[in-house]
């Protein structure tokens, strides 16, 4: 198979410069759960997929619904209301922002601890040095004088202890988490990113990272200065510093697609976009003599959606990929198709099977037939 040589394409989607593409303000969050939080008036409420107010706006802050449940805060304080617009946790001190799976992180000076939102959530009861939000029922926590890591339930007990089994490598080294960038799974899968110490937690050598599974088992650990994503469904996007190249590999750290280089801002942070894969399928940049178009990769790095003369891209999700030609946004299919066809100055991803759009002058919600919902 011959090896495709591709580069990083950084393309300009609306969400990481909005107004590089719109002279039209757009007060619309992505969908989440049916609902995207709206600002009318400089304040905030939600509307569903066809525009309808189902929580009024009255709030001065607002996040997107996660697992059921969004952050909010009036001059009547910070809380959590339900996709009813229900409140279901009054105003508190120190709340957070962060919640997943009905339950929020709050922190106390040093420590951290979580509350539950939803009504019969479980939550543990002790206090950590640092706490994650739950993921796949579990989350990465830190405690004890020694910032002892592990993976927690619900009920606070350990399910994956970092610093035993897990995250001995020999005899006499083993890897110390770094606890200020708690590891999450996604799909059944987390990268724990730390360094290498001795048996008594003196660092010795450089960053590594591992990726485990659910029960603790370690299936890859890349010892370079390198970053690993995780992408989903098994597949994550490794990138070198010092080689400078990108490659997506599967749980046990196989190479799959040869010399990828995707998902990376310019200032070297991580474009959550680009390393999306859905279906088998991610966005690339290919290099045609030094000049960076976007195109469609599988994972076996062959091209399946080649350049169709777009300046710009996004990443699939829910089976359309935004695409930008001649100056307009349109989409496409897996398939390489025009389903709606370019004449946006902004197309965000679809989501709950609608999208944001705008034109200079509107912005609209679309469904995935390109009908104007509202």
């Amino acid at each position: 198979m011959k090896r495709i040589v591709i580069l990083v394409m950084v393309f300009l989607f609306v969400l990481s410069v909005p107004v590089a593409h719109a002279s039209v303000t757009i007060p619309i969050g992505d969908f989440s759960e049916g609902l995207a939080w709206v600002k009318k008036s400089e304040l905030y409420g939600f509307v569903d997929t066809h525009g309808n107010w189902v929580v009024e706006p009255i709030y001065e802050t607002a996040t997107s619904f996660v697992d059921g449940y969004a952050f909010v805060s009036n001059d009547d304080g910070e809380s959590y209301v339900d996709v009813q617009g229900n409140i279901v946790s009054g105003p508190a001190p120190d709340y957070s922002r962060r919640h997943s799976e009905g339950v929020m992180v709050i922190s106390k000076g040093s420590a951290y601890q979580y509350v539950a939102i939803a009504p019969d959530a479980v939550v543990p009861a002790e206090t950590y040095e640092f706490a994650g939000t739950f993921s796949d029922g579990l989350a990465c926590v830190t405690f004890g004088p020694e910032y002892t890591s592990a993976f927690i339930d619900h009920q606070g007990q350990i399910v994956i202890l970092m610093d035993d089994e897990l995250g001995r490598i020999s005899d006499t080294s083993k890897i110390k988490v770094n606890g200020a960038f708690p590891a999450k799974f996604i799909d059944g899968y987390a990268v724990v990113e730390g360094f290498f110490s001795n048996t008594e937690g003196t660092k010795t050598g450089g960053d590594v990272a591992v990726i485990i599974d659910l029960d603790g088992n370690k299936l890859y650990i890349h010892e370079e200065e390198s970053e690993i994503r995780n992408c989903g469904n098994g597949i994550f996007c490794i990138y070198d510093s010092d080689k400078k190249n990108y490659y997506f590999a599967d749980a046990n750290g196989v190479n799959l697609t040869g010399e990828v280089y995707s998902g990376k801002f310019e200032q070297g942070r991580w474009n959550g976009y680009d390393t999306i894969v859905e279906n088998g399928i991610a966005l690339a940049g290919i290099d045609r003599k030094g000049v960076i178009t976007p195109c469609f990769i599988d994972m076996t790095g062959q091209v399946v959606i080649p350049n169709d003369g777009w300046d710009g891209a996004s990443p699939f999700y829910e089976g359309l990929a935004a695409v930008r030609k001649d100056g307009k946004w349109g989409y496409i299919n897996t398939s390489g198709e025009y389903v709606i066809e370019p004449k946006y100055n902004v197309a965000r991803p679809f989501s709950c099977g609608v999208a944001i759009v705008s034109t200079e002058e509107e912005w609209f919600i679309i469904d995935a037939q390109g009908n104007v919902l509202y």
